[in-house]
């Protein structure tokens, strides 16, 4: 929740506070509620924030703490996965993911734990977009393009749907056929209440509009990305401001609250 409230800072102050002050051995070994969640969300938010030390010194101590072969095995995968692809080290990030989905498949365990999701955002973003696609595809019972143009947005009731398929159409040049993508999932977002994940939303739509030179529609599309994203990852905002300024006019400066205020029309 705090992640999404754009306060990752109290996320971290207080994760640091119970991780680094229980023994996180027993923490594991006798199941404390919420442990691994917490683990889970702290992984996300350091690296997303920007603060990779943190990060890794977490996936150090996890790593020497879970057993080799076990489900916790899978999740330490799937988090390092994540910590790869979201600092753009893709060939780490599958190399983690095939880890991970190799043990669980080949032990046949029962687990919620997956990599799946991950392996497939770092499939993407190292450039194979049209095998990243049909995963996508299939992990929304999905077989074919067409079939999530036909469905109605009720049916599909996820914006991540939407905006990673457009994201690899976009990519395959297909950028008439994201931009729709892009619109619902930015509504599904919306709806939810998603900042973080808008963000992307919206960085992706500037990025199809400039391929369409359409650069002022993009250059707004930008400066809501680096809203979105000014307290939930200032290295993306970072980003976000330098593609503004190589396809817009005037300022990204914005009324801190607008973001929080977004309604869907």
């Amino acid at each position: 929740l705090a992640r999404q409230m754009g306060r990752a800072e109290d996320l971290i102050r207080v994760g640091e506070l119970i991780l680094w002050n229980i023994d996180l051995q027993v923490a594991i070994n006798e199941q404390y509620e919420g442990i691994h969640s917490l683990i889970n969300a702290f992984v996300h938010v350091t690296v997303e924030i920007g603060q990779r030390e943190r990060t890794k010194k977490l996936l150090e101590a996890y790593e020497s703490l879970v057993p080799a072969g076990s489900s916790l095995f899978v999740n330490l995968c799937n988090l390092r996965c994540y910590y790869h692809w979201y600092i753009d080290q893709f060939a780490l990030a599958l190399m983690w993911a095939e880890r991970g989905m190799a043990l669980k498949n080949k032990s046949g365990m029962d687990t919620d734990y997956d990599c799946e999701h991950n392996y497939n955002l770092a499939l993407r973003d190292s450039g194979r977009y049209s095998e990243a696609c049909d995963r996508f595809l299939k992990s929304a019972g999905l077989t074919t393009v067409d079939e999530l143009f036909d469905a109605r947005i009720e049916d599909i009731g996820n914006g991540s749907v939407y905006g990673n398929i457009g994201r690899c159409l976009e990519k395959m040049e297909r950028r008439k056929d994201a931009l729709p993508m892009y619109a619902k999932s930015y509504e599904l977002l919306v709806r939810a209440e998603d900042f973080h994940n808008i963000g992307y939303a919206s960085e992706w739509i500037g990025d199809c509009l400039v391929g369409l030179e359409l650069r002022d529609e993009a250059s707004d599309f930008y400066r809501h990305a680096c809203h979105c994203w000014a307290k939930r990852s200032p290295p993306k905002k970072k980003k976000m401001e330098e593609r503004f300024a190589e396809v817009g006019s005037g300022s990204v400066a914005y009324d801190e609250h607008s973001v929080e205020n977004t309604k869907r029309d």
